[in-house]
C-alpha cells in the first residue's frame, strides 16, 4: 500500500496530559479545514512533547492537500483555509500561546504566531462608496431597508440591505448569476490588519453577462459597421484594448 504523508499541528501551551478535550476537538476541527480534502485526511495520534496533532493523508489526496498547502505558505490561501488560519490563530492567542504547521520531519510548512503576533491598530468603521459582484443567494424580512446576502466569488457571504423597490427587484434573480450591486460599504480593520466588509447598502444593481467571451465577440461582430467584423485577430484587438502601458 502506497505510504501516507503525515502533518504535524503544534500548540505549545499544552501537552497531551494538559489540554481539555473539548478545545483539543476545536483545534483538530480547524486543523482538518485547513488541509481540506476531508474523506482523506485522518486524526494519527497525539504525540508528547508541546500537543503535537498528527494528521495522516493518504497517499491519493496528498497532491491536492501540498498544492493547498504551497498557496497558503505563498500567501494566496483558498477561502476556506483563509478562514481555519485564522480561527486556529485566534485560538493560539486566546490560550497565550503559538503554534506551527509542519512536515513529519520538524520542517516548518506554516508558522501561526498567536500571541506573539504584532498586533496593529483598529481603524473604523467608516463608509465607502464603491461595488459589489455576487450572486444572490438570499432576499427577506419586513422592515425597510430589506437584508439582503449576497455570495462572492471568492465564497464569502456578505451582508448587505437595499429599499423594498431593489430588493424586489434583486429577489428576481435570487440564485441566478451574479449581479454587480452599487452602493455604500462599512468598513473596519481588525487588530490582525484585516480589512472587513461589514454591511453593504445597495443603491443599484444590474445582472451581469455569464456567457462565454466567445459568444460575447461573435454577436459585437454581427453589429453593422463594426470594425471588429473585418479584424484579423479578434482576441490581440481585445487584449490592445485593456493594455494599459503597464508591465
Amino acid at each position: 500500500m502506497p505510504e501516507a504523508k503525515k502533518v504535524h499541528f503544534r500548540i505549545n501551551a499544552y501537552t497531551p496530559q494538559t489540554i481539555p478535550m473539548d478545545r483539543l476537538a476545536l483545534y483538530m476541527r480547524e486543523f482538518a479545514h485547513l488541509l481540506g480534502e476531508p474523506a482523506s485526511v485522518h486524526f494519527d495520534e497525539l504525540i508528547a512533547g508541546s500537543a503535537c496533532i498528527v494528521a495522516s493523508i493518504e497517499h491519493t489526496a496528498i497532491p491536492k492537500v501540498e498544492e493547498r498547502l504551497t498557496r497558503t505558505a505563498s500567501g494566496d490561501p483558498p477561502a476556506d483555509a483563509r478562514q481555519a488560519i485564522k480561527a486556529l490563530d485566534d485560538m493560539l492567542a486566546s490560550d497565550n500561546t503559538d503554534g506551527v504547521l509542519s512536515e513529519a520531519d520538524g520542517a516548518t510548512l506554516l508558522p501561526f504566531p498567536g500571541v506573539t503576533q504584532r498586533r496593529q491598530l483598529a481603524f473604523g468603521p467608516f463608509n465607502q462608496a464603491g461595488t459589489l459582484d455576487g450572486v444572490v443567494i438570499r432576499v427577506g424580512g419586513r422592515g425597510d431597508p430589506v437584508p439582503v446576502m449576497l455570495e462572492t466569488r471568492d465564497g464569502f457571504e456578505t451582508h448587505c440591505i437595499a429599499s423594498r423597490g431593489i430588493a424586489k427587484g434583486l429577489a428576481a434573480h435570487l440564485f441566478d448569476g451574479e449581479v454587480r450591486c452599487t452602493g455604500v460599504g462599512r468598513w473596519h480593520r481588525d487588530a490582525q490588519g484585516n480589512w472587513l466588509l461589514d454591511r453593504f447598502t445597495i443603491s443599484g444593481f444590474e445582472p451581469l453577462d455569464n456567457r462565454p467571451l466567445g459568444d460575447v465577440v461573435r454577436d459585437l461582430q454581427m453589429i453593422e459597421g463594426n470594425a471588429w467584423r473585418e479584424a484579423k485577430d479578434v482576441w490581440k484587438e481585445a487584449a490592445d484594448l485593456r493594455d494599459d502601458g503597464d508591465e
